[in-house]
């Protein structure tokens, strides 16, 4: 897992609201297909863990999970 996935988690933990992939890929200055790779690399971990996945809805707006809170164990 590398230092952008983590930073990711915690902006998801944030609770920043309206996230999407749009933004990330901005804000990491990186391309919209890295951030979805992360955003596997993510969905990989908390389903390790029995946690809800990350989902997109329209527009590459990120949804968590219920549970999102607890990837930190």
């Amino acid at each position: 897992m590398n230092k952008r996935v983590l930073e990711i988690i915690k902006d998801l933990l944030d609770g920043e609201a309206g996230m999407t992939i749009a933004s990330l890929a901005e804000k990491y200055e990186v391309s919209q297909r890295t951030i979805r790779n992360d955003i596997n690399a993510i969905n990989e971990i908390l389903g390790e863990n029995n946690l809800l996945e990350l989902s997109l809805e329209a527009g590459g707006k990120i949804v968590r999970g219920g549970d999102f809170e607890n990837i930190n164990g």
